[in-house]
């Protein structure tokens, strides 16, 4: 449904600068943002199954796989004002609405940008997670050991956007606040006790594309590579009957860098050649502390 944004947004006026499909002539314009009472609901189709396994000769072992598969209709989606332009000049009657063209020159003088329900979305994939817990008795010392495994992997077939006559598939495409890794994974295994526990955690980021509707013809190189880190923990609790512990940990271990996915679009100033939505741009990284409970 529509959120008060999408609906009560008062007149938000910018400059914009656009190309002129109809005049072949590039210029700026005003934009003008605003709410619209006219949205419906958006309305999705959903359909998941999956399979648990947990088999008797393997104690503390569970498997489990799941199939998704999303259809959303009439999603709610804000255009940006050059895409209007575009869109109106192929013959789309019902967007030229929100262009103003000056009587004398015919240069639009005014781009009214609004939500409407012009989107279609669809996502399917599947998830795979793996657990695995058993009681050790490492010492005679430490009593109630545990060795704690999982790993949770997921596979993006498709993420399709259809939004006002433009179609992309986002799956696999890297750069921007849009991206989907179609491949991601994550591998936890822990050793609790109640007085130690010891953690290494493994994230892994498959390869993919900057962008998937790019080609030779408007990039040289469109791959992005794969990326792993590997973390590591400890908690140490000095007494039982207290609770203060101990901790430590180390992020990012083998200091890996983020891969090239620079942001293709929005502000290009602020550029830091990766996607800082999705990799590590610190590096390795420290971590030590004491908690305390009153």
């Amino acid at each position: 449904a529509p959120n008060l944004g999408d609906l009560f947004q008062s007149n938000a006026t910018a400059v914009a600068n656009i190309v002129d499909p109809v005049l072949n002539a590039g210029y700026q314009t005003t934009r003008v943002t605003s709410g619209s009472l006219d949205l419906d609901p958006e309305r999705a189709d959903t359909r998941a199954f999956g399979l648990v396994l947990q088999p008797a000769a393997l104690p503390g072992l569970s498997l489990s796989i799941d199939y998704f598969d999303s259809d959303i209709a009439d999603a709610i989606i804000t255009p940006d004002a050059q895409v209007l332009i575009n869109r109106c000049a192929v013959g789309e009657a019902a967007l030229c609405a929100n262009i103003t063209r000056a009587p004398i020159d015919n240069r639009i003088s005014e781009v009214r940008v609004k939500p409407v329900n012009a989107q279609v979305e669809r996502t399917s994939g599947f998830d795979v997670e793996i657990g695995y817990r058993r009681s050790l008795d490492l010492s005679d010392r430490i009593a109630d050991e545990s060795l704690l495994v999982r790993a949770v992997a997921t596979h993006v077939r498709e993420r399709v956007v259809d939004a006002v006559g433009a179609r992309f598939d986002y799956a696999g495409s890297l750069a921007d606040a849009t991206a989907v890794p179609d491949r991601r994974a994550y591998v936890f295994v822990g050793l609790q006790s109640p007085r130690f526990d010891a953690s290494a955690t493994l994230r892994f980021i498959g390869s993919g594309v900057l962008r998937s509707e790019w080609s030779a013809a408007d990039i040289e190189d469109n791959g992005v590579s794969s990326v792993t880190y590997v973390d590591l923990g400890a908690t140490f609790r000095p007494r039982l009957t207290e609770p203060l512990e101990l901790f430590a940990s180390v992020g990012n271990v083998f200091d890996r860098a983020p891969p090239r996915a620079p942001v293709t679009t929005g502000t290009s100033f602020l550029n830091t050649g990766t996607n800082m939505l999705l990799y590590d741009t610190v590096g390795r990284k420290y971590s030590f502390g004491l908690r305390a409970r009153f």
